[in-house]
């Protein structure tokens, strides 16, 4: 179809707006490289790219590029991304903030690079993907034989970089704020919340295949006495370092939270009492030997610690809880600075 240099047909028209509000109503629960293939989509349905359509995002606190989402043929993501040159048309994009234009590779001002050639490639338009303050990356619309991208063409492919810059933005945000929900703020171990969800679902794992699964609860001992002569700055640092300490003993798949003031859960994925009350005493012994300084002098700190493991009685995370808060409790009885578990002691 013939058009107007700088018109586009009405039909056309009406889809690349249709897609354009599609993109920009997206600022929620959304997973970054489903978004990511979203607009690589649109962009090789709605302009000229018989070659395909890629997008590559910038990472700017490393310098360096990262994800990478492409339609074009015999392309893998990683490969993409792997070839990106160091001085090409996509560090240029995102150094100047500026569109490039290609017709014809032949012509192309950084050489002709070997990922085009390899794949056919003759033309290509690139765009810069623009946040507040930062580059967040380069969408690129490819050819294989040379062309000239109408007015039209153009417009539309800067307007979609600027509803997707957007929609990047809001799922970035969404997934910063869904990730800072889970996470306390003093410590940055998972909150009571998280901690229930997750050792939910891994309560119910280990009950289904019948799999050792065992919890950990720890008090500090004294809390209140330490914030009340020391100072809630003291009893802050407290906590910040008993965490460290923690998290220093344990391996990465075991769960750890705050779940309270001087309160931390423990899940240790196939652990059984005898381990999980070792694990717990090399944890009771590295928290033994810290010191706090505060204003009523130096703090000295302990915890107490109660295990439970799972038991085919047990319904739910409540019940393993439970077992392991009794046994927290019979080491406060004991005089603190103890470990307790499921078995007579």
């Amino acid at each position: 179809m013939v058009t107007e240099p700088g018109k586009e047909p009405a039909d056309l028209h009406l889809r690349r707006m249709a897609a354009l509000a599609g993109l920009e109503l997206v600022s929620g629960p959304a997973e970054l490289e489903d978004l990511l293939e979203r607009i690589v989509l649109i962009a090789e349905d709605h302009l000229p790219a018989t070659g395909g359509a890629s997008i590559i995002l910038w990472d700017p606190h490393i310098q360096d590029f990262t994800i990478s989402v492409t339609t074009v043929p015999k392309q893998s993501a990683e490969y993409a991304r792997e070839r990106v040159r160091a001085h090409g048309a996509t560090r240029w994009i995102v150094e100047t903030r500026q569109p490039l234009v290609v017709s014809d590779i032949h012509e192309d001002p950084f050489g002709a690079n070997p990922l085009l050639q390899e794949s056919g490639l003759q033309a290509y338009a690139g765009v810069p993907l623009l946040g507040k303050t930062e580059v967040l990356g380069v969408l690129y619309v490819m050819d294989r034989r040379p062309r000239v991208y109408s007015e039209s063409d153009l417009a539309f492919l800067r307007t979609l970089a600027l509803r997707a810059s957007g929609a990047i933005v809001n799922v970035r945000l969404f997934a910063e704020l869904k990730r800072m929900a889970l996470k306390d703020g003093l410590t940055g171990l998972l909150n009571r919340r998280a901690f229930y969800e997750l050792a939910s679902e891994e309560f119910r794992r280990a009950r289904r295949y019948q799999r050792p699964i065992a919890v950990i609860l720890m008090d500090v001992d004294h809390f209140k006495s330490i914030n009340d002569i020391h100072g809630h700055e003291a009893g802050d640092r407290v906590l910040k370092q008993v965490s460290e300490r923690l998290q220093a003993g344990l391996r990465n798949q075991d769960l750890l939270a705050r779940i309270g003031g001087e309160e931390f859960a423990i899940l240790l994925i196939e652990s059984q009492d005898e381990a999980a009350t070792q694990v717990a005493e090399r944890l009771r012994r590295s928290i033994e030997g810290l010191q706090v300084t505060g204003e009523g002098g130096v703090a000295d700190v302990t915890a107490s610690f109660g295990v439970g493991e799972i038991h085919p009685s047990m319904k739910d995370l409540a019940d393993l809880l439970r077992q392991a808060d009794q046994a927290l409790y019979r080491a406060k009885e004991a005089g603190r600075n103890l470990v307790r578990g499921t078995a007579k002691e």
